[in-house]
């Protein structure tokens, strides 16, 4: 994995004009300048997807999802840039908190869940059919959690199993509240249809 080390020796040779030639771009960007934003993302969205596919790997649409996730955070968190770092390895810093999020994103909702915390996911509200913990239930409940997107895994794992508030989930994921508790509901749904087109199997 790259780390910010490196990511840092990229800008380090910059000169005292280029430092003061950033400052007055992130000048700029901070004051809504429409152009300067074309720029940033022309100057560095490239570099930093780079960044991020070495940081990663895997799959372009994840790799994608971590950069899209980048700019937006960095563009909220702005106004705390305070050119202590070049800008490209403040951008780097966000991407790899971004990457880390997202790799525990996938761990949380790919890993195996055991019988008893499926008879947990198996209680949550509205549940139905009902699942009572018999093997096959069990099975049913695991394969049919497993065919949904991973958002909806991630909402569900974390909600009924390793019991994250709506505000905790909300961190992890990078959404608001009001997002996640969306997200739970389409989920809930989701799940409670492939159960049924499960046992209608």
């Amino acid at each position: 994995m790259i780390t910010l080390d490196i990511a840092s020796a990229e800008v380090s040779d910059c000169t005292g004009d280029e430092r003061q030639e950033e400052h007055a771009f992130v000048a700029r960007l901070q004051s809504g300048d429409v152009r300067a934003l074309e720029q940033l993302f022309e100057t560095y969205v490239p570099r930093l997807y780079r960044f991020v596919w070495r940081s990663m790997g895997g799959d372009i649409l994840d790799v994608e999802d971590v950069l899209q996730e980048t700019m937006v955070a960095a563009l909220r968190t702005l106004h705390r840039f305070r050119g202590e770092c070049g800008l490209y390895t403040w951008l780097c810093a966000i991407a790899r908190h971004k990457v880390q999020d997202h790799i525990r994103r996938q761990q949380r909702s790919r890993r195996r869940i055991s019988p008893d915390t499926l008879d947990e996911l198996s209680e949550m509200p509205g549940s139905s059919p009902p699942v009572e913990g018999q093997v096959g239930q069990r099975q049913a409940l695991e394969q049919a959690l497993q065919g949904l997107p991973v958002d909806y895994r991630t909402v569900l794992v974390g909600k009924y199993i390793d019991g994250f508030t709506v505000s905790e989930l909300a961190q992890i994921m990078a959404r608001s509240e009001k997002s996640v508790e969306s997200l739970l509901t389409r989920a809930r749904v989701a799940l409670r249809e492939r159960l049924a087109h499960t046992v209608l199997e």
